[in-house]
């Protein structure tokens, strides 16, 4: 059994860190350039379709401790070959994940014009691929002192942003709400839930948490009201305190530098833009390790990537993780070509734990008792069934920012990676042992 040294509280920073992060600071710009003003309300319905979406994974956070997190919900109350998908798409979570660095890259690069960007992403992976080797306890204690630093800078940019709102960010009927329609304010809601939906990231810390049936799901219960004050009123201070051509299709900086003094303007950027994508980074590779080491311990991939160090930190995959977050930035791709074009299959596994947990009162009806997420029969299926049809939407808009082309590739690679997952099961080297704990 790993120690439990984790707080509620640390379990709700490293789960927000997760979360604030690319969406807030790097991709709201290129959402309003889709839906204009609105851009803060698609921010606010894909925080709470984000939410419901992965409403299962709060189920199994007070059912079991999981030393997999969502690996092991998926493989645990659903079949090996789902838990191989939801760990699987660890890899394109990982890609996804470029967005941070490449965040980084632009953001200090309003500070450091002259440095070029590949190497300020480069560097921000490297610094938080050496504190993951460092062991949870340390990644932990980061992260709480980083979060405070994010509130602080998000708290001033709000201040010096409604200061001189302008009220056509909040007029529905206005020339610039929702310019592109519905459509486009579709694909806005899609391009910024990649940043609504990393709840289940608590799950990977469940089995290092004190109490974590309780206090995981605490956490993650937490997090929501804060998620929706900090999108919907930071975007919104942010689309509101200038025009829309200079926020649409650029970053919180830009604005920044606008609306603040210079030296607030520099203090802004290492408090938040820096501190955002840093926790998101930080908590992102943790989780990602966590799930695909207890993967490769249930014969996944070779036994020989499991090797730790002496923080218990399983440094190979570890590496794997943080070369799989540089290949985007190494392609000098788009933000918003890596969000729409790796959300559909994030989506499409975000169907699988519904199955999962839709299993678990019958397969496990004694832990189901005890759990304290435990609700009666219809509420269960009420709330499960609403969580569905907010994954069927997200899986809508994501398709619908998809060209028919791209579309077709993501659900070729889709197929392959199902193909893979029933393969490398029916080849029996997959043998799940116990990765869950009742208390």
């Amino acid at each position: 059994m790993e120690k439990r040294s984790l707080s509620t509280a640390h379990v709700v920073w490293l789960t927000l860190g997760s979360l604030v992060g690319a969406g807030l600071v790097t991709v709201t710009g290129s959402a309003a350039a889709t839906t204009g003003y609105s851009v803060w309300l698609a921010f606010g319905v894909a925080t709470v379709l984000g939410f419901l979406a992965v409403i299962p994974y709060f189920f199994a956070a007070g059912t079991v401790v999981l030393s997999g997190g969502m690996y092991t919900t998926n493989a645990l109350f659903g079949n090996p070959v789902l838990g191989g998908l939801t760990m699987i798409n660890c890899l394109p979570g990982a890609l996804g994940n470029a967005v941070v660095p490449i965040g980084l890259s632009i953001y200090l690069r309003a500070i450091f014009p002259n440095i070029p960007a590949l190497p300020i992403s480069v560097g921000a992976v490297l610094i938080f691929y050496v504190l993951n080797l460092l062991g949870i306890n340390a990644l932990a204690q980061v992260q709480k002192y980083m979060m405070y630093l994010l509130l602080a800078g998000l708290f001033i940019f709000s201040v010096f942003g409604f200061k001189n709102f302008n009220p056509e960010a909040v007029n529905f009927s206005g020339a610039e709400f929702m310019t592109a329609g519905i459509g486009g304010f579709a694909v806005a809601t899609n391009m910024l839930s990649m940043s609504t939906q990393s709840y289940f990231n608590a799950l990977a810390f469940s089995k290092y948490t004190k109490n974590p049936k309780k206090n995981v799901l605490k956490a993650m219960l937490i997090c929501l009201p804060l998620l929706i004050v900090i999108y919907v009123g930071v975007t919104m201070a942010a689309v509101g305190a200038v025009d829309l051509e200079t926020f649409a299709g650029h970053s919180m900086a830009d604005v920044a530098k606008i609306i603040m003094p210079t030296p607030v303007f520099f203090c802004f950027t290492i408090l938040c833009p820096v501190m955002a994508l840093a926790t998101t980074l930080n908590g992102n590779m943790s989780n990602f390790t966590i799930m695909l080491t207890t993967a490769a311990e249930d014969g996944w991939f070779p036994k020989a990537v499991t090797k730790k160090n002496r923080f218990g930190s399983a440094y190979i995959i570890t590496t794997v993780v943080a070369l799989f977050i540089l290949i985007p930035a190494a392609l000098n791709l788009s933000v918003s070509f890596i969000t729409n074009n790796l959300m559909l299959f994030t989506n499409l596994v975000g169907l699988v734990p519904f199955y999962s947990l839709w299993c678990m009162p019958k397969k496990f009806p004694e832990l189901w008792s005890k759990s304290a997420a435990h609700v009666s029969p219809v509420a269960f299926n009420a709330i499960m069934g609403i969580g569905l049809v907010a994954r069927v939407a997200l899986i809508s808009f994501a398709m619908i920012s998809l060209t028919p082309v791209n579309l077709a590739i993501n659900l070729v690679v889709a197929a392959l990676l199902v193909g893979f997952c029933i393969w490398r099961v029916k080849s029996g080297k997959v043998s799940m042992k116990t990765d869950y704990e009742e208390e």
